[in-house]
């Protein structure tokens, strides 16, 4: 088991990272694929190498798709290797990978296509039912572009085969913000985990320093 804590030095709490359809979303520049229609989603996913290594850098094969206004990371060999319309899966068994489906799903839940989103890479249970409910209750609206923060980097906070939990870092202007997002490993691939009442994790923070993250960079632009 990993366990890492995070150097951050926290001089304010931000907004509520609670994934509604009115999510804080990441973005930054590059590639052009995208999420298409919803279709059952059926395929499962191949057997995957089990690893435990902390990543130190972005995966060498990175490559930033889209999920509406948002590019998410992702990677031919840690994942996701099969595109069901708006559902990603088959993500590598490995903390790098869980890092990948942290965004992918984070963002995904803020897209038209949430509900499908919710239902197959979301851990059932409570987080995920309140999660619904708050959904069905609102207008999907998209974010307007100043809600969008340039992705900078992230931290494994903690790692077991079982459950990841990792810190997203953001631009926020002089300052950035960071927000944990926890996955499990469910049925041979990564999932997201919410509280109980259907938010991503504690509140959104805002940190002076990167220190102890791996910056995304310029890896997979272009």
């Amino acid at each position: 088991m990993f366990t890492k804590r995070s150097r951050r030095i926290t001089v304010a709490a931000a907004l509520a990272v609670t994934v509604t359809i009115a999510i804080v979303l990441i973005i930054t520049m590059s590639s052009t694929s995208t999420r298409t229609a919803a279709q059952p989603h059926t395929s499962q996913c191949p057997p995957t190498t089990l690893g435990t290594s902390i990543p130190t850098a972005p995966p060498p094969d990175l490559r930033w798709k889209s999920i509406g206004p948002v590019l998410v990371p992702t990677s031919a060999t840690e994942g996701p290797a099969s595109y069901d319309g708006p559902v990603w899966t088959c993500y590598a068994h490995t903390p790098i990978g869980a890092v990948l489906a942290a965004y992918d799903i984070f963002a995904a839940l803020a897209s038209p296509d949430w509900r499908t989103v919710a239902d197959h890479e979301v851990v059932p249970g409570q987080g995920q039912q309140a999660f619904i409910q708050a959904g069905d209750q609102q207008t999907y609206q998209a974010p307007a572009p100043g809600e969008i923060a340039p992705a900078v980097g992230f931290e494994v906070l903690s790692y077991t085969p079982q459950q990841a939990t990792i810190e997203a870092l953001a631009d926020a202007g002089e300052d950035y913000q960071a927000d944990e997002r926890t996955v499990a490993w469910i049925d041979g691939d990564w999932k997201m985990v919410l509280t109980s009442d259907g938010a991503s994790g504690p509140d959104t923070q805002l940190i002076t320093s990167a220190d102890g993250f791996v910056l995304w960079g310029s890896a997979g632009n272009g």
